[in-house]
């Protein structure tokens, strides 16, 4: 059975605790407009680790695609080089969320850093590693 996006960010809440990732949940951003600025379409969840920072959208049930104003968000962090990313329950099952959220604990493994060319990799691993 398919995770929600509320059952899914609890696996990943509790991954982030596990590994001593702080971390951010804004559950509707188009709320966030009372306390000024523009944020319809912020990402779901911040992270913060001691090898770095993230923002990721985490959507759940197969509901992959982004809304106009979380796209608008995703292009004007990766273009400022954070490390923004969309993390669904088949990224959870694979073990990449994992990998993140320790890659931001304990820093890159340097097992996966080893022979990786800039040019093999696309926007959103480059941004990845530009966080850390």
């Amino acid at each position: 059975m398919a995770m929600n996006e509320a059952e899914l960010l609890a696996q990943i809440t509790a991954l982030c605790d596990e590994l001593h990732v702080r971390w951010l949940h804004l559950p509707d951003s188009r709320s966030l407009g009372k306390a000024g600025g523009a944020w319809p379409g912020f990402p779901d969840l911040i992270l913060a680790g001691l090898h770095g920072h993230a923002f990721r959208e985490v959507k759940g049930q197969g509901q992959w695609s982004l809304r106009t104003k979380q796209s608008s968000w995703k292009n004007l962090l990766l273009g400022g080089g954070a490390d923004w990313g969309r993390w669904t329950e088949p990224d959870l099952k694979s073990g990449r969320i994992r990998r993140e959220v320790k890659a931001l604990a304990d820093g890159p493994d340097p097992a996966a850093c080893q022979n990786v060319s800039p040019d093999k990799l696309d926007e959103a691993d480059r941004a990845f590693f530009r966080a850390m």
